[in-house]
């Protein structure tokens, strides 16, 4: 269920979805035509739709088709425009050349105050034990 929700609240989603099923009842109507002049529906944003295997349906098989089919074009569409996007925000949070440098720099930087740092604590401690004497 997190799946079908994480897309279908999506309102790119919707408005694909939607879109497709506004044309479900000309569709429909179209398949079960007595006389074809076509084998082939055009549905808007799809294309050509071969339909000849489609007469065989009832309406209501038909409806429930279109709309599972309606819900897989616009889950892909949103699924492409997903993967464009995510691609895109991959390559800006990658590094530059010169953030690179940087990072090392600054690593160096801390790895030699660490050390410091050490070697301070040692002499206070030499210093405290001769203070002692």
């Amino acid at each position: 269920m997190e799946k079908h929700t994480d897309f279908t609240c999506n309102p790119e989603y919707l408005l694909q979805y939607n879109k497709l099923m506004l044309h479900q009842g000309a569709f429909v109507r179209q398949v079960l035509k007595v006389i074809q002049t076509s084998s082939t529906v055009n549905l808007e944003g799809v294309g050509d739709i071969e339909v000849n295997h489609l007469r065989n349906y009832n309406t209501n098989v038909l409806s429930q088709a279109f709309n599972l089919k309606a819900r897989f074009i616009a889950y892909w569409k949103i699924k492409e425009i997903c993967n464009e996007v995510g691609g895109s925000i991959e390559s800006l949070l990658e590094e530059s050349p010169s953030i690179t440098m940087k990072s090392e720099k600054l690593s160096r930087s801390v790895k030699v105050l660490r050390e410091s740092k050490k070697t301070v604590a040692k002499i206070m401690d030499r210093i405290g034990v001769y203070g002692d004497h």
